[in-house]
């Protein structure tokens, strides 16, 4: 069978290349994302190894400052070493409570719950229903 150039494509041909060009396309763009993804992943990594290094030197700095919190306490203030450390490790477990409390509380479950979208949803009491039965 002699194929005219002139001749319009079969309906089947022209199905066959949008399906090549789609697959084609969506190909393309999974490698994109791929891509992305390990961009945004070693962004990530360095961005953690940061936090890790300030966290670190800020528990450096903090024990520099609390040791010369006590050295303050004991030089000018006359209180014994003993008593001066107490203190201010007294102090920053105070803190350290306050702030655990502070992060436990914005952590919980009930906070991180999306409460307007299960309420527009209408999910917002019966998800508790369920649960408490």
């Amino acid at each position: 069978m002699n194929h005219d150039p002139r001749e319009a494509p079969s309906f089947g041909m022209l199905a066959a290349r949008v399906i090549d060009h789609v697959t084609g396309l969506v190909r393309k763009e999974i490698r994109l994302a791929r891509a992305e993804a390990a961009e945004k992943l070693r962004v990530a990594r360095r961005g953690i190894v940061n936090l890790v290094a300030a966290a670190i030197m800020a528990l450096v700095g903090l024990i520099v400052l609390s040791d010369a919190a006590v050295a303050a306490l004991v030089i000018e203030g006359g209180i014994a070493p003993h008593w001066a450390a107490l203190i201010v490790a007294g102090a920053i477990l105070i803190i350290a409570i306050v702030l655990g409390l502070n992060a436990r509380a914005a952590l919980s479950p009930d906070t991180l719950k999306p409460q307007r979208t299960l309420r527009q949803l209408g999910l917002g009491d019966k998800t508790k229903e369920t649960r408490h039965g």
